[in-house]
């Protein structure tokens, strides 16, 4: 005789199911956080400006590693940021590539009067090259524990 046989079939099924949802959020077979990585794991957070002044908020923050390890995260009016790894404030100890990209602007409204007009290019907020990870030229190795990743964007 099991442990169940004396409850009904659906019982046995929330019970079964129950158990599976348990295993599949412990992160059975891998690290901490479920991506098999066993190292030291850590927080960053921190600040971007360019040319002296916070980049815009909203603008995208993310930190790449070879291995395929990916957080990001978005800055506020100060340009202060706080990366998120697989939901988690921490990540794995390791060296990334960093990108940062403007938040999309909403479309400019067109003016029927000046429909013809050439009109000067918006100047961009960010260098372009901030965009990929492999044109910034910025890289970070994050540590175990707390970590502080500022930087200043140049043209």
């Amino acid at each position: 005789m099991t442990a169940f046989q004396g409850f009904s079939v659906p019982v046995r099924s929330f019970f079964a199911f129950a158990v599976l949802g348990l295993l599949a959020t412990s992160g059975c077979g891998g690290g901490a956080e479920g991506d098999k990585f066993k190292g030291d794991r850590g927080s960053v957070s921190g600040t971007i400006t360019y040319k002296g002044a916070p980049v815009p908020a909203g603008s995208s923050v993310v930190f790449q590693a070879a291995a395929g390890y990916t957080a990001g995260g978005k800055t506020n009016e100060k340009g202060e940021y706080t990366l998120s790894y697989e939901g988690k404030s921490v990540m794995p100890a390791v060296a990334y590539t960093v990108q940062v990209s403007a938040p999309a602007t909403a479309p400019a409204t067109i003016d029927p009067a000046k429909m013809g007009q050439p009109s000067a290019p918006a100047a961009a907020p960010i260098p372009v090259k901030y965009s990929s990870g492999a044109s910034s030229g910025l890289e970070y190795t994050v540590k175990g524990g707390a970590n502080k990743a500022d930087f200043e964007l140049k043209d």
